[in-house]
């Protein structure tokens, strides 16, 4: 994948099987990619991915967080750093901690 943001953030929200026996939001929680696509958004800090690609807000559904790697060739591939609901004060303090492992400031 070529882009030049350092994470991506895949939304999901709660498929057809919601509300039956053993599909609550926990599960949902838990295992974001088993929901419904709902939004990409791309950014280099939280602001930025604060900001849905349709205008609306991402909080309360589900997510994957990938920190984005290029390698020699510019190719950039997502090593997962969170998961959960959205909640941004999680996100911010995961994004945090991924940039105190790497040894970045913000």
């Amino acid at each position: 994948m070529k882009i030049d943001k350092k994470y991506v953030m895949i939304v999901t929200a709660e498929d057809e099987r919601y509300g039956t026996a053993g599909y609550g939001l926990d599960f949902f929680a838990n295992s974001p990619a088993e929901g419904i696509l709902n939004d990409i958004v791309y950014g280099d800090n939280l602001e930025e991915l604060m900001v849905s690609s349709d205008g609306e807000s991402n909080e309360g559904l589900f997510y994957l967080l990938y920190r984005m790697k290029k390698n020699d060739s510019g190719i950039s591939t997502g090593i997962k750093i969170g998961s959960g609901t959205v909640d941004w004060s999680a996100i911010e303090e995961e994004i945090l901690l991924e940039e105190k492992k790497r040894g970045e400031k913000k």
